[in-house]
């Protein structure tokens, strides 16, 4: 069974990297030593404002040579591991909701705390600045591409996020490693203008909408969940369809008459 096969395959990594763990000594190996030495270069030289993250670390000069020697033996990256389990006292890992996990020494979810607040308390409170128009803008457009006429349409927010013109601008104000994330900043600071709908359970996706468009979606789901077309023809829609339009806009209207 191909199930079976996946569990035994995980199984399999998951004993490699325990009798990975289990051959170093007490102390750091000197292949360690140095990883700790470029992690902790690393994060020393992020800006204010800005963190170490796991995923980009291997980007800075000497953490790709260093992980590649300490793991030769595991036979896979066990980066994420190896620093909580053998620099637990000297650094840890945060990971905010929706973001890359973050590395930094202990203490870590503290400051990106006071970070993030540091930052939106430096925003106008009665404008957006140059970089926020931009990245509003972006988005906007991003919305407005996907819908192709379809007033009910919405998009996934990681797939707003990979789109050229809003990467680029997201990172002129919210670069990566940034204490705050695009879906905060968006409830923050342009709700009025792009409503985020939250998922109904864990597995589901975060999705953006434009806020004009919240009315129309709350009408047709009405409609669809009658058994009504857009043109108000009955029109029985499949129990999927129907399903999952109504349930993504439950969200849209708890925002909406909040």
């Amino acid at each position: 069974m191909p199930r079976d096969a996946d569990k035994e395959k995980g199984d399999g990594r998951m004993n490699d990297r325990e009798s990975f763990f289990s051959s170093l000594p007490e102390e750091l190996t000197p292949a360690e030593e140095s990883l700790r030495q470029v992690l902790l270069d690393y994060i020393s030289e992020c800006p204010p404002g800005r963190f170490a993250s796991i995923s980009q670390s291997t980007n800075f000069e000497g953490v790709k040579e260093c992980v590649n020697e300490v793991f030769r033996d595991a036979k896979s990256n066990c980066l994420k591991e190896w620093v909580q389990r053998r620099l637990g006292g000297e650094l840890e890992l945060f990971e905010p909701t929706g973001m890359d996990i973050l590395m930094g020494p202990v203490g870590l979810a503290e400051a990106v705390a006071a970070a993030k607040d540091e930052f939106f308390d430096s925003l106008p409170t009665d404008s957006l600045t140059t970089e926020e128009g931009d990245l509003l803008t972006a988005l906007r457009s991003s919305l407005n591409g996907t819908s192709k006429g379809d007033p009910r349409s919405w998009i996934k927010l990681n797939k707003a996020s990979s789109d050229p013109e809003v990467r680029r601008c997201r990172s002129e104000l919210l670069p990566l490693g940034h204490a705050a994330s695009l879906k905060e900043w968006i409830l923050s600071r342009v709700f009025d203008h792009i409503h985020v709908i939250e998922p109904d359970t864990k597995k589901g996706a975060v999705c953006l909408a434009l806020g004009e468009r919240v009315s129309a979606k709350k009408r047709q789901v009405r409609e669809k969940r009658q058994g009504y077309d857009v043109r108000g023809h009955y029109s029985r829609p499949r129990r999927c369809d129907a399903c999952c339009f109504a349930r993504c806009h439950r969200k849209v209207h708890e925002l909406s008459s909040s």
